[in-house]
């Protein structure tokens, strides 16, 4: 097998990889957002370094402040925009959701993430209902 596409249902388990992207746990959402890399999606491959440090536990605040989804940006293609927005949404809302890991840094504290999260969400167009999936989810 070359790649997930070749595989029974791969249409089906892309869904579910894409579903796990929101759980809380950071090692089963990057593990989840390793197997929807491996389907070379057009609209996710070209940021995928930028996607990849919000997992991270201590590169979250970096990785949004170099990812800028605004409308004014040209980082994001927008044809691109409508299908890479509801899987940037999943990843931070499980980020969002994330218990504290026990240290006492305010920098990565669960008050801080949240704050840091939704002020990147702020950040969005009010197009397509771009905040919508946040506000749903």
């Amino acid at each position: 097998v070359k790649g997930p596409q070749q595989l029974f249902k791969h249409r089906t388990l892309l869904q579910m990889f894409v579903s796990f992207l929101s759980n809380p746990d950071s090692k089963l959402a990057n593990l989840a957002l390793s197997c929807v890399l491996r389907y070379k999606l057009p609209y996710l491959t070209p940021y995928a370094e930028h996607v990849q440090p919000m997992l991270q536990k201590e590169g979250l605040r970096e990785a949004l402040t170099k990812f800028d989804l605004s409308e004014e940006s040209e980082l994001v293609d927008i044809s691109h925009r409508l299908d890479l927005i509801p899987i940037v949404t999943r990843i931070l809302f499980g980020r969002f959701l994330s218990r504290g890991n026990g240290a006492k840094s305010s920098k990565d504290s669960p008050a801080a993430r949240r704050a840091a999260i939704l002020s990147f969400f702020s950040g969005l167009g009010e197009r397509n209902g771009e905040s919508n999936y946040f506000i749903y989810m």
